[in-house]
């Protein structure tokens, strides 16, 4: 039984290995037909580690010329590769490659790869390839967060006041960066508000030309507020003014002008609706002893009643004029004669030396007369006697002497014309 066996496996060897040889042709043309070798290229995303040995050095890194994407060539069996992705596969960059020499500039980091699976079954081109990254110093500031609005309420209202309830935050990333920021803003739209509103916006960093920053290497402490919105109804309402005091004796108040004669003031329909106008108080504008028109500038602002403001801060400032008159001119009439008198004494029959009047007197024959009144003592040495009729102020008629006299300091020319009315 043996020596069959033997005789069958022995008998016709030839023939035999080479059937073997063709049934190992036929499965690796079989293989290679229904689940073939192929190549494939992926788009694999670099990653990083050990980035806390720049952080320790106060540093950061801005990847340069898009090397943070790789292409990764891989060859593998049909029935491997349909079932790889990118995400099969891992490329890292280590910065711990470059700790003894964190300067800052262009520096270049050799990337690893790796398969998450099939690792045995797949075959990874070997080229070399590098993470291009530039370092620089970190840096912080803090922001003040400026609210602002986008459009226009409806027609009779303003924005009294927007504010975000978080006023500032903290931004840190590179120098180069940080230094370009100029302040922190959010926008909030109030088209057609007529009423009170919160809304929650992104924080927008600005630069020094109003341009928006790319945060993308930036850290933001946060990144959205809330902002409140106040909107306030607006009115028209005149103007007025009182006085306190009384003018000079002789003078009154003719008018008083204030300009402009209206402004619009704003607030809470309620605290606005029974306001028709706004009169400056008699504390604000004195008259007492004016002789002359005068204008005064008063901020009507702190007139307004409490919760009402301006619309517009423009109109704060007022001008309140006030015209004076002179209303003393006395006449007096006697016979043919009227005499205007002005800045007279108490007593005109009483000559005081330190008193100086020009009067004019119109009769039927008029005469004007210059007094001069000196307080000296006169030694009459040449005296001319002219004696012209004339009227005083009471209509009686007496003489007048024109006289020269010389003191006894020196020699005085006076033509004086006296009025004798029984002095």
């Amino acid at each position: 039984m043996i020596k069959k066996a033997l005789h069958l496996i022995t008998n016709n060897w030839g023939l035999k290995i080479l059937a073997i040889i063709f049934a190992l042709a036929l499965w690796l043309i079989v293989v290679n037909v229904e689940d073939p070798d192929i190549t494939r290229t992926f788009s694999v995303s670099v990653t990083t580690q050990n980035t806390d040995v720049l952080e320790q050095a106060g540093k950061v890194y801005e990847v340069l010329d898009d090397s943070d994407i790789i292409s990764v060539v891989v060859t593998a069996s049909r029935s491997v590769m349909d079932n790889l992705s990118a995400s099969d596969f891992n490329a890292v960059a280590d910065f711990a490659d470059i700790s003894d020499e964190l300067t800052d500039g262009e520096h270049s980091l050799e990337i690893n790869i790796s398969l998450n699976r099939y690792s045995s079954q797949v075959s990874i081109d070997s080229g070399a390839r590098y993470l291009d990254v530039a370092l620089e110093n970190e840096a912080e500031v803090k922001l003040d967060i400026a609210a602002s609005a986008s459009g226009s309420p409806q027609d009779g209202y303003m924005i009294a006041d927007i504010a975000s309830r978080s006023k500032a935050l903290t931004v840190t990333g590179p120098e180069s960066v940080i230094n370009t920021i100029s302040y922190a803003g959010v926008s909030v739209d109030v088209n057609l508000a007529n009423s009170d509103f919160s809304s929650k916006q992104d924080i927008v960093l600005y630069d020094t030309d109003g341009k928006e920053v790319d945060t993308e290497r930036l850290t933001l402490t946060k990144k959205r507020v809330t902002v409140d919105v106040t909107v306030y109804a607006t009115k028209s309402v005149s103007l007025k003014s009182a006085m306190s005091g009384t003018p000079r004796d002789g003078y009154e108040v003719e008018s008083v002008l204030v300009v402009p004669e209206e402004i619009t003031i704003a607030g809470y329909e309620d605290n606005i609706k029974d306001i028709d106008s706004v009169t400056i108080p008699a504390s604000a504008i004195s008259v007492d002893d004016a002789y002359e028109t005068f204008a005064r500038e008063v901020y009507i602002s702190q007139y307004l009643p409490e919760n009402v403001i301006l619309a517009d801060s423009t109109e704060d400032v007022v001008t309140v004029t006030v015209t004076i008159i002179q209303t003393e001119d006395t006449t007096v009439e006697s016979g043919d004669a009227t005499t205007i008198e002005e800045d007279t004494t108490d007593d005109p029959g009483t000559s005081d030396p330190s008193t100086a009047t020009d009067t004019t007197t119109t009769t039927d024959t008029t005469t004007t007369t210059d007094t001069t009144t000196t307080d000296t003592t006169t030694d009459t040495t040449d005296t001319t006697n002219d004696t012209v009729e004339t009227t005083d102020g009471t209509g009686n008629t007496g003489d007048t002497t024109g006289t020269d006299t010389t003191d006894n300091t020196g020699t005085t020319d006076s033509d004086t014309s006296t009025s004798e009315d029984g002095q």
